[in-house]
């Protein structure tokens, strides 16, 4: 009797969640639309009220900002219609697995940020050149070792956003407006995956010791455009709601050593070291 009754309150438990997940869509979508438009509001109110003379003569700023809020918007309406469908598709040992990777990238990213500060003391801001190894190319690494055992669309979704949670929660680096260069590199991340296989056809999940033909420099190359177009977001964010000036120079500079560079060879490597994983686990 208790067990029939056990039974009967879990299925209608679990014939609630849907429901409730439904309710909740509207609600996510009403929020993630709202922080878009405050973000452009505040974009435009700034231009309007003080001309913002650091990027007169640097139009690209404003169009890669406009561009970057408008992806934005679109990416926080994919995050909120399908993460549940995601979550469900991965499985428990798979968001384990992501955990684990994102506390890893934590770890990492937390030691570099105080060792970063002596190097920058003494580059200033070169030293980006530096740190860029632990920065970017090591959590590149993790990233497209995470794609290979997890080969699915959201893989890299989840990852950034449970990233994004610890440095806001145990980091204290939590800012609104980081909100949109994580979206962009989800967005762009998730996309240049899916268009070059790595997460929508076999060729991740392919049996076999070693990647096949490709594989290694496709996925690498879509995990360093990712980070490359995240960061040019985030300085014209630094440039516009900061009113920080940077060089052209400089960024192109940064975006296509550091992040590009060591986020093509991080990830390449990461590749091999998923295969290597995998057989371990096998």
């Amino acid at each position: 009797m208790n067990t029939a009754s056990y039974t009967t309150a879990e299925r209608a438990e679990q014939g609630e969640r849907p429901k409730r997940a439904a309710r909740r869509g509207p609600l996510l979508l009403t929020g993630y639309a709202a922080i878009t438009l405050l973000l452009a509001a505040t974009f435009w109110g700034k231009f309007q009220a003080q001309g913002l003379p650091n990027i007169a003569h640097e139009p690209w700023v404003r169009t890669v900002l406009a561009a970057a809020l408008l992806l934005a918007l679109a990416g926080w309406l994919a995050i909120a219609c399908s993460i549940n469908r995601v979550t469900n598709a991965i499985g428990v040992e798979g968001l384990a697995i992501i955990g684990l990777f994102a506390g890893a990238h934590f770890a990492i990213t937390f030691g570099s940020m105080i060792a970063g500060g002596a190097v920058y003391a003494l580059l200033g801001p070169f030293s980006a050149f530096i740190t860029g190894v632990a920065d970017v190319g090591i959590p590149a690494l993790l990233m497209a070792a995470l794609v290979v055992l997890i080969p699915r669309p959201g893989t890299l979704m989840l990852a950034y956003l449970a990233q994004f949670l610890l440095m806001c929660l145990f980091g204290g680096s939590f800012d609104v407006f980081q909100l949109v260069p994580v979206t962009v590199s989800i967005v762009l991340g998730e996309g240049a995956l899916a268009i070059a296989g790595a997460t929508t056809s076999n060729l991740l999940r392919q049996p076999g010791d070693k990647p096949p033909r490709g594989a290694v420099a496709r996925t690498a190359l879509a995990i360093a455009l990712a980070k490359a177009a995240a960061v040019v977001v985030q300085y014209a964010i630094y440039m516009v709601f900061y009113r920080l000036y940077y060089a052209t120079g400089y960024i192109v500079a940064i975006a296509l050593i550091p992040y590009f560079g060591y986020g093509g060879i991080g990830a390449a490597l990461g590749v091999k070291l998923g295969y290597r994983l995998r057989r371990v686990a096998r």
